[in-house]
């Protein structure tokens, strides 16, 4: 995977978004991203995601790396469900904060 990365980051440390999506229109280099068990429409999505999360336009070889690891393969029920279940989580800690806000507010 990091010589996946090398290939497309020319050698360097770090990869933009804009760069990677132009490098996949190289089928040398979709290929080889699908040979990894990647598709191509995960990782325009992908890259997205990474930027929204770093909040940088450029990407470290090790967050590119691990996270494309991540990206093979099928999501697995007991992963999805994990995912739905932390959403939950998240959601009713949240209702109970605001409501204790409200609560306060009033009083």
């Amino acid at each position: 995977m990091v010589g996946l990365f090398q290939t497309v980051s020319d050698g360097s440390e770090t990869i933009t978004p804009e760069h990677l999506k132009a490098c996949l229109h190289d089928v040398r280099i979709a290929t080889l991203f699908e040979a990894q068990g990647i598709e191509i429409t995960d990782i325009n999505s992908f890259m997205d995601l990474l930027v929204d999360f770093e909040g940088t336009r450029e990407l470290h070889i090790e967050s590119f790396v691990s996270s494309c690891l991540s990206l093979k393969g099928y999501a697995r029920s007991i992963d999805l469900l994990s995912v739905k279940h932390r959403l939950r989580l998240m959601e009713r800690l949240l209702k109970q904060h605001f409501q204790a806000e409200k609560y306060s507010e009033i009083n």
